[in-house]
C-alpha cells in the first residue's frame, strides 16, 4: 500500500538524517514543498526548536522568507509543540492521502469536453490557466510556475494534462507516473466550469493511463471535495501534519 513516505518530493535532498529528511532548492527557492524539512520522527519541543533555528539560518542566507516542517504520517502533535507553533505564527494543519484502485470513473460521452495533453500548440492555455490557480499564492510563486511548467513540457514526468469545455481552457492537472503507483497533483477546474462533468472525464483519463497502478491524491484536511474522492472510489489512507511559517 502507498503511504506518504512514497510519494516523491519535487526538490533536492540537502541532508537526510536518522530524524529527517531535509530539502533544499534553490532553483525552485520560494516553492515551500521544494524547501522544507520532512521527519521520520516526530520532534519533542526543545528539538524542534533546534531545527529552526538551523533550518532559518539557512533560509535567511538565501532570503527565502519561510520555514516549513512535515511531521511523521499518523502522529498528531502534542499540545506543547502545538501551542508553540501557534504562539510563534505559524499556521498548521493536516493533509491527507487518498487512493484508488477501482477506478471506475464514470464519465459520459460529454462531446463538449475534450481532454488531451499538452504540446507546443496548448502550452499557453495551459501555463494561462496555471497562472490564474496560482497567482493566489503571489505573483513571484505563480511566475515561478510558469517556468517550471515549461520545462516540464518535454519530460516525461510529470505529464500535462489538460481539459477543454466547448473549446475554452476549462482544468489542468500533472499526472507524476512512478513505478507502483501514478499521482494526481495540482487538479483544478475552473469555478464556472464545475459540475459539467469535466472534473470526472479527467479523472478517466488519468485512469486509462495508469492501467493496472493505483492512482492517489494528496487532500487538504479541510478540503470538502474529499466527499467528492469518497464517491469516486477513493480510499482514506492517513493524515499528516504540516507547519508553515511566513516572515518578512
Amino acid at each position: 500500500m502507498v503511504s506518504f513516505i512514497d510519494i516523491v518530493t519535487d526538490g533536492d535532498v540537502l541532508n537526510e538524517t536518522d530524524r529527517y529528511i531535509q530539502y533544499h532548492t534553490l532553483d525552485k527557492h520560494i516553492q515551500y514543498d521544494s524547501n522544507k524539512i520532512v521527519y521520520k520522527l516526530m520532534p519533542d519541543l526543545e528539538t524542534f526548536k533546534k531545527d529552526e533555528q538551523m533550518l532559518k539560518k539557512l533560509h535567511d542566507q538565501h532570503e527565502q522568507p519561510f520555514l516549513k516542517f512535515v511531521f511523521p504520517e499518523n502522529h498528531k502533535i502534542d499540545d506543547s509543540l502545538g501551542a508553540y507553533l501557534k504562539e510563534t505564527g505559524y499556521e498548521y494543519s493536516w493533509i491527507e492521502l487518498y487512493i484508488n484502485t477501482d477506478k471506475q470513473f464514470i464519465s459520459k460521452n460529454h462531446n463538449d469536453i475534450d481532454v488531451v495533453t499538452t504540446n507546443e500548440d496548448n502550452l499557453v492555455d495551459f501555463l494561462n490557466l496555471s497562472y490564474e490557480y496560482d497567482k493566489k499564492y503571489g505573483t513571484d510563486y505563480a511566475n515561478l510556475k510558469i517556468e517550471v511548467s515549461k520545462e516540464q513540457l518535454n519530460k516525461d514526468n510529470p505529464v500535462q494534462v489538460l481539459a477543454y469545455y466547448k473549446g475554452k481552457p476549462a482544468g489542468t492537472l500533472l499526472i507524476w507516473n512512478h513505478e507502483t503507483y501514478v499521482e494526481l497533483d495540482s487538479f483544478a477546474v475552473r469555478e464556472s466550469y464545475r459540475k459539467l462533468g469535466i472534473g470526472t472525464k479527467m479523472q478517466a483519463f488519468v485512469a486509462d493511463f495508469a492501467k493496472e497502478k493505483p492512482i492517489i491524491l494528496v487532500a487538504d484536511g479541510e478540503d470538502t471535495a474529499k466527499d467528492m474522492y469518497v464517491k469516486q472510489g477513493y480510499i482514506y489512507s492517513g493524515y499528516q501534519y504540516e507547519a508553515l511559517k511566513e516572515y518578512e
